[in-house]
């Protein structure tokens, strides 16, 4: 899709953007991205802002789908998969995490700190530490006699 498409879907999905000045801010925003990059930018957008709850899109919105598209997860029906993994699902829109993915360890960390990851991307740092202390603990086993 074009950057002038973009920003046509956006506006046919939820609502126009009448501030002339938002409309030039996300086009300016968008233009960093290649036009390959906007269709998986666009699919991130409308799987964090819902219609129904008719969200005026600013810059913001679109930075957070950008990020969204680039961490590598896919949002199928509301459950959140990174590389083909289930990490965790929305509920009323809200994040629920897969605790069961983590290492006893990390998952320790999210009971303290379970506010810190109410949102995919940042549970996504501790499933990524979860696999760097797997991917350890299985090399040091298979290195042991």
């Amino acid at each position: 899709m074009t950057h002038a498409q973009f920003i046509d879907y956006v506006e046919d999905y939820y609502q126009p953007i009448t501030s002339k000045t938002v409309k030039i801010f996300i086009m300016k925003e968008i233009t960093q991205y290649s036009e390959s990059q906007l269709d998986s930018i666009f699919n991130s957008l409308i799987s964090l802002f819902l219609k129904q709850y008719k969200p005026e899109i600013d810059v913001g919105a679109i930075q957070k789908a950008a990020q969204h598209a680039q961490t590598g997860m896919r949002e199928v029906d509301g459950e959140i998969f990174y590389d083909g993994r289930f990490i965790g699902h929305r509920d009323s829109g809200r994040f629920i995490p897969a605790v069961y993915v983590l290492t006893p360890s990390v998952r320790q960390k999210y009971v303290i700190e379970y506010r810190n990851y109410e949102y995919p991307e940042a549970f996504l740092e501790l499933v990524r530490e979860s696999d760097t202390l797997r991917i350890e603990y299985e090399s040091r086993k298979q290195i042991e006699p």
